[in-house]
């Protein structure tokens, strides 16, 4: 990730969150601006050539007043024409989704998240620098993410697919007809991997990723299973295999999603749906 020289403001009320992240823009030759308070947040972009911002939630409170993060948010999306900002939540609030995306922020994370992560996001930024009075800032259209670790259990399925229709409809809510189809596509495949990948060990993790951008939605689910032969499996609709059940998700996630691609010898699973202009 090449950051070399660039200002990059952090906060967040917390020193874990703050410390974590500035050590990793150490590494990569930027220099961090580190705070955990609103004044000082907003003194360092008067004062200083930022290049990004980076904004830890952690105050669910009224968005309305300025000593919160969202007042600080809504400042940054005011005063500062096209600041790039990625958002970090604590954790994942629809209501709080909304009102972030309100102001015209790049990019978010819900905590835990994998820093090389927030780097990948970074890199898709490009950084303009300029003074106050001359501040443009241009990105590229970025994804949006949310990534999240479930134990191999199927009670947590419809909590995660339920998330994920919540995030797709706050950012494109003409594309509700289309939400039905994701649902039961990410239903189907995180049951696979409970099921048939780690075969319900609770010690086994199921890793989902997934991503929007203006064009589509990707979900890519992983598992600690075995794997499967993914290029011989039975047509669930011929006479021999209609009263199995196994196989049939495969066969409904393809009518439901428009490409599926398979890695890690099955493992893991990519699902991608295009979005209606």
């Amino acid at each position: 990730m090449d950051i070399t020289g660039k200002n990059i403001l952090i906060y967040s009320p917390t020193n874990s969150l703050l410390n974590f992240i500035s050590s990793y823009i150490l590494q990569n030759n930027a220099i961090p601006f580190a705070t955990s308070t609103i004044s000082e947040a907003i003194n360092i972009l008067m004062n200083e050539c930022i290049d990004l911002v980076i904004l830890g939630i952690e105050n669910y409170a009224d968005e309305r007043s300025y000593e919160t993060e969202f007042g600080l948010l809504k400042i940054i999306n005011t005063n500062f024409l096209y600041m790039p900002t990625i958002v970090i939540m604590r954790e994942f609030n629809q209501d709080v989704l909304k009102k972030i995306l309100k102001n015209g922020i790049v990019a978010f994370f819900v905590q835990p998240f994998e820093i090389e992560e927030l780097g990948l996001e970074i890199q898709k930024i490009k950084l303009w620098r300029g003074s106050i009075l001359n501040r443009l800032k241009i990105a590229n259209t970025s994804t949006l993410n949310y990534r999240v670790s479930i134990e191999s259990d199927e009670n947590y399925v419809g909590a995660v697919s339920n998330n994920i229709a919540d995030i797709i409809l706050a950012i494109r809510p003409n594309v509700r007809e289309e939400i039905n189809s994701i649902v039961l596509a990410i239903n189907e495949m995180l049951m696979n991997a409970i099921l048939h990948g780690n075969k319900r060990d609770k010690n086994k993790k199921v890793d989902i990723n997934f991503f929007i951008d203006s064009e589509k939605v990707t979900i890519i689910i992983t598992d600690e299973g075995a794997g499967f032969d993914y290029n011989n499996l039975p047509d669930p609709t011929e006479a021999e295999y209609i009263l199995r059940d196994s196989g049939r998700g495969i066969f409904l996630t393809k009518m439901y999603i428009d490409k599926v691609n398979y890695y890690l010898n099955g493992r893991r699973i990519e699902l991608i749906k295009y979005l209606k202009k």
